[in-house]
């Protein structure tokens, strides 16, 4: 359940920052943009799930992120 905490959080955030000046469509797309962002960053510096282990990234846990922005 943390993940939809969380995937709500960044389309809330999302909202605040352009509050007035869009809906929450705009939000949950700029919310997956940043999600993506992290998953590409943590393939690209940590692709072996020894160093996700070692760093606490976690690219499952970003993805159910996004599967839950989705489904807002």
């Amino acid at each position: 359940m943390r993940e939809k905490l969380k995937a709500q959080e960044l389309v809330d955030k999302m909202l605040y920052c352009y509050q007035g000046h869009s809906a929450i469509y705009t939000a949950k797309q700029c919310a997956i943009i940043a999600v993506n962002e992290l998953i590409k960053e943590v393939n690209i510096d940590c692709a072996n799930s020894d160093c996700q282990q070692q760093t606490g990234y976690n690219i499952s846990y970003w993805q159910q992120i996004e599967r839950e922005i989705e489904d807002l």
